[in-house]
């Protein structure tokens, strides 16, 4: 049995300030920052491989992807595939 490669990648997140108390049901504390305009910047790791999009959907217009870039384009085109339904 060969172990399977797991790509673990960076990932960081903008929040509004109104979803703190949600976050800490995910991150801890040392993934979370106040940023000075009560924005949360969160940066964790997380295994590429796995689908991540619906985590991040039921966070609404209240989460931005800074980082990495294919996991902000995939969120659009999730974003855009719903309205079109």
């Amino acid at each position: 049995m060969t172990a399977k490669s797991v790509k673990v990648e960076k990932i960081v997140l903008l929040f509004s300030k109104s979803e703190l108390g949600k976050l800490y049901d995910f991150f801890t504390d040392d993934e979370i920052s106040v940023l000075e305009d009560g924005s949360l910047k969160v940066i964790f790791h997380y295994d590429s491989a796995k689908n991540i999009l619906p985590f991040l959907l039921m966070f609404g217009r209240h989460i931005k992807i800074l980082s990495p870039l294919w996991l902000k384009n995939e969120y659009q085109n999730e974003i855009k595939f719903i309205c079109e339904c």
